[in-house]
Formats: structure tokens, C-alpha cells, sequence
């Protein structure tokens, strides 16, 4: 099945890099957020709902994180999964968005936070795609 990502940014340039990688990165990084959060005393849970991964001071909260400074981040986007987008975009769900930057850098995580409301001004570049697991590329290659 595919899948539609929503960029925020234009894609300055490409990089293959891993699912893992990607996948610790933004473990990490709503770590250190969960953190910093309840270390400035602001409530934070576990969505109960998949679309979303945290519920911040009651709200439905996404988190979005990069190793990248955020002064490098036009070097990269911001994705939501079609089911966020349509929670913002159709159903009007004004969830919270964090941008954490920084991730695994020096000087520590710099963190945007931003309604995701806000993005319904902003026309986003729709791009589909289309993920092959290690299996499919052994079997390509004559493993199956």
C-alpha cells in the first residue's frame, strides 16, 4: 500500500538514508522532548489515538524530529502521513506540532512548536511514496 507523505519544503537534496536511522532519530528526539516538557511542568501522555503520538497539556500533539539545526532544516521537510493531514486539513482536528531540531547535536534540541492550523495556509507539495523491504529487493535480486 502506498503511502502519501505532505512536504512542507522543497527537497534541496536527496539522501538515501535508513528506516532505522530515521526511526531512532525520531525516538530520540520525543524523548528529550517528553522531557523537556515535564521539566517545565506541562502535561504529557501517550496518544490514545495512532494518528498522533503524544496529548500535550490536553491537546493532540505530533512530533517531528531531525538531527539537522533548524537553521539547516530547508534542507529537508516536514512530513505528515495522510491521516494527519487529513485530521488538520479535513476534519479541523487543531493538533500541536513539534519540530525538534538538533536531535543527537551539540548545544542540545532546539524545539518549534507551532498549531497545526496553521499549515492549512500553506499549500503543501504532495509526493507519493512507494517503500520495498529488504525481502523485495532479495527477491529482485534472485534471493526468491
Amino acid at each position: 500500500m502506498a503511502q502519501v507523505c505532505v512536504q512542507i519544503s522543497v527537497l534541496k537534496s536527496a539522501t538515501i538514508v535508513s528506516m532505522a536511522n530515521i526511526s531512532q532519530i525520531g525516538r530520540q528526539g520525543q524523548e528529550l522532548l517528553v522531557a523537556q516538557l515535564k521539566a517545565a511542568g506541562r502535561t504529557v501522555e501517550v496518544s490514545p489515538r495512532k494518528t498522533f503520538d503524544l496529548v500535550v497539556d490536553g491537546r493532540f500533539a505530533e512530533v517531528k524530529s531531525t538531527s539537522k539545526s533548524y537553521e539547516r532544516f530547508d534542507e529537508t521537510f516536514l512530513t505528515l502521513t495522510q491521516k494527519q493531514y487529513d485530521a488538520m486539513a479535513k476534519d479541523k482536528i487543531d493538533f500541536t506540532i513539534f519540530l525538534v531540531c538538533n536531535v543527537d547535536g551539540p548545544g542540545g534540541i532546539d524545539v518549534k512548536e507551532f498549531p497545526a492550523s496553521k499549515l492549512r495556509e500553506r499549500e503543501p507539495v504532495v509526493e507519493a511514496t512507494y517503500y520495498y523491504r529488504k525481502r523485495d529487493i532479495d527477491a529482485v535480486l534472485g534471493g526468491d
